[in-house]
């Protein structure tokens, strides 16, 4: 855990992790210069498990973790934030689960959304399977982060760290190089209460300032070469804004059109170079022009992106009705 003037939540997050019903772990904490009352609340903690490492000036995100990633000694690392709530089985679960599959190199968990002081809440479902996460990894991160856990062996192996080139989006990018080694998985259950704050829908702006497009653009550009798929620098862009559903696209005829004709390159390279991929990549882009057409309410022109957006719209009202398989 690395926390930045987090004092508001700290306590409880840390709380969720030392009640644990697994109770065999150490719990790496960064105080990132904070300047609030977290330094306050880290030192009336005395369980042993806890190890508080201290920057003396502010650091970021990527060099913090880097930093604990280095120090720990634990089989297995996991990850969690600041201001989230761990359920009280997460840890115990998780062990079990990698314990039972060596095969899997790291999981994560559905997790249920909410924004304190309201009744928001959403159950966020990530993909389950190893093919079902490489799919959805064309498009956006295929794990909440602060849900994952993942074998220490392969990040030494490896040399693997979070890139400080990709602030902000660093977990996705440690994915798409942790997928290159080994197999992921979601266990399909809620593990961890992830805390939205009601500025992050208005964060869009800032992050687009701060470059986050490109960010996610050389993280796609990585991954897509990894399955022999290449896109020029231009349809790169355009794809990265209209997949990431996280990212809003202003869409107009012209931008059909071009959207259109990136999504039909793409699934053509995906199925001459990995098949096995197609139906599940064709499930996800399906998912996403729904969402995209449907919040803009407007309706696609071209007849790829219409097959899509029915396709998608038929998904959903399937799983309103509460059909289970609707994959």
């Amino acid at each position: 855990m690395s926390v930045y003037n987090g004092g508001k939540y700290l306590k409880e997050a840390i709380d969720s992790i030392l009640n644990q019903t697994f109770k065999d772990f150490e719990f790496l904490i960064v105080n990132d210069a904070s300047t609030d009352s977290t330094s306050a609340i880290l030192s009336q903690y005395t369980d042993f498990r806890i190890k508080i490492i201290e920057n003396e000036t502010n650091k970021g995100l990527t060099y913090s973790l880097n930093l604990m990633l280095a120090q720990s000694r634990g089989d297995y690392i996991a990850r969690m934030d600041a201001d989230d709530i761990a359920l009280p089985n997460r840890l115990e679960i998780q062990h079990q689960f990698m314990e039972m599959h060596p095969e899997i190199g790291i999981c994560g968990s559905f997790v249920e959304s909410f924004i304190q002081g309201t009744k928001k809440r959403q159950i966020v479902r990530f993909p389950k399977t190893d093919i079902e996460i490489r799919a959805f990894a064309f498009f956006q991160s295929p794990f909440c982060h602060p849900s994952t856990m993942f074998r220490k062996k392969i990040k030494d192996k490896y040399h693997l760290q979070y890139s400080p080139l990709y602030i902000k989006s660093e977990d996705y990018a440690l994915w798409v190089e942790l997928l290159k080694y080994t197999q992921g998985a979601t266990i399909p259950q809620v593990l961890l209460k992830y805390r939205r704050h009601e500025q992050c829908f208005s964060r869009w702006e800032n992050e687009k300032a701060n470059g986050k497009i490109e960010m996610i653009t050389a993280i796609q550009k990585n991954y897509l070469a990894c399955y022999h798929i290449h896109l020029d620098d231009s349809n790169l862009s355009v794809y990265t804004q209209f997949v990431d559903r996280s990212l809003p696209f202003e869409l107009n005829i012209r931008n059909q059109k071009a959207v259109a004709h990136v999504i039909r390159d793409f699934l053509s390279q995906l199925s001459l170079n990995q098949k096995c991929l197609e139906k599940k990549a064709v499930y996800n882009l399906s998912m996403i022009c729904f969402f995209k057409f449907w919040v803009k309410k407007r309706y696609p022109l071209p007849f790829l992106l219409q097959k899509l957006f029915l396709k998608g719209t038929f998904i959903y009202m399937k799983r309103m009705a509460g059909i289970k398989d609707f994959n």
